[in-house]
């Protein structure tokens, strides 16, 4: 049986944030954590609600399905109004579900799109379910919990939404493998909590909201990069991957990883490259959406397709780091 993705997409909101709206964050923010060129921003209560139906209707309609034809819901989210519920409950009934369909919320956050999917593929293989609707939300910028507007994670910090859904019919992106790694070291190193906001003076008289719920990162996360997550990071999980589906780092012909943030993707480029695997084949949309979450690799995706840029047969790894320290990897081939 070939269980994958029937399509990819992916949707943002209009407004475009520059890296020059971020310049207050100068004071604090090394050369080398610069954010990215542009981020996207929905300021609205209801960002994370928006982005899911917008996201899930799109999805459906590029596979040509209608909502009677999934039979299980999986969403995730970063950001937005409520802590809990998740999103599950709101697009079932946004998108007129049946009442018999499951609606569960995943959340390994931002390796929430490569576990949801790796989830989908063994429930089809099992036969419990037929179509699989995975949605995927970042709403860093609500005002909700999200990112503390004080630190320079802020200027990284993109909104979006990415979806697929997972089958045995159609399939575009045949799923061939996944392993993981988990680092349970990470879990207190970069996390979303109620501490204070970091630097409040930045904030005076600015117009970005701020909430005591914000992600801030450890002087042990960056040590961590220092010691495990340096040049053979990404290589290594490719590499255990890749080995699940019989196959090599000689048989890749693509990589779209999370881009947690540039100086970490640079480094990681460079340890693949060591490993003979050109730098060519790592595409991301960093310096367009920045760091979004688990929409990243949905995102990315999603452009390659509509570019033509995805070769027939293409074997495609997708790489994505979670904060806590889970870390998956999935081999998918492109069939469509």
């Amino acid at each position: 049986m070939t269980v994958g993705l029937e399509t990819v997409v992916s949707y943002f909101p209009d407004e475009i944030m520059l890296r020059s709206d971020f310049d207050y964050l100068t004071p604090i923010t090394p050369d080398d954590m610069k954010g990215p060129d542009e981020t996207r921003k929905l300021r609205d209560t209801f960002a994370a609600e928006i982005l899911a139906e917008r996201v899930a209707k799109k999805a459906l309609e590029s596979a040509g399905l209608l909502p009677s034809d999934i039979d299980l819901l999986v969403t995730q989210n970063i950001g937005g109004q409520y802590i809990m519920p998740g999103l599950g409950t709101f697009l079932h009934q946004a998108l007129d579900l049946q009442k018999g369909t499951p609606a569960w919320n995943l959340q390994t956050s931002c390796a929430s799109f490569v576990d949801g999917c790796e989830l989908g593929r063994n429930m089809v293989l099992a036969g419990i379910y037929r179509r699989i609707l995975l949605v995927t939300v970042t709403a860093l910028n609500t005002g909700g919990w999200g990112v503390d507007q004080s630190t320079a994670f802020a200027a990284a910090a993109g909104d979006g939404a990415g979806a697929t859904i997972v089958s045995d019919q159609n399939v575009k992106f045949e799923i061939l493998s996944y392993s993981n790694s988990t680092y349970g070291e990470l879990y207190n190193a970069m996390k979303i909590d109620f501490t204070s906001t970091e630097n409040p003076e930045l904030l005076v008289e600015r117009p970005e909201s701020n909430v005591v719920s914000g992600l801030h990162v450890t002087e042990e996360f960056f040590k961590w990069l220092q010691t495990h997550g340096g040049r053979g990071f990404a290589r290594d999980a490719i590499a255990d991957a890749l080995k699940e589906a019989h196959l090599t780092l000689s048989d890749l012909d693509l990589i779209i990883p999370h881009q947690a943030h540039k100086f970490m993707v640079d480094i990681w480029i460079e340890g693949l490259e060591e490993a003979g695997v050109p730098a060519d084949k790592w595409r991301d949309t960093w310096n367009k959406y920045g760091n979004i979450g688990a929409v990243d690799v949905a995102a990315t995706l999603s452009e390659l397709i509509e570019n033509g840029d995805v070769p027939k047969d293409a074997v495609t790894a997708f790489f994505a780091p979670g904060a806590g320290g889970h870390t998956p990897t999935m081999i998918v081939k492109y069939i469509g």
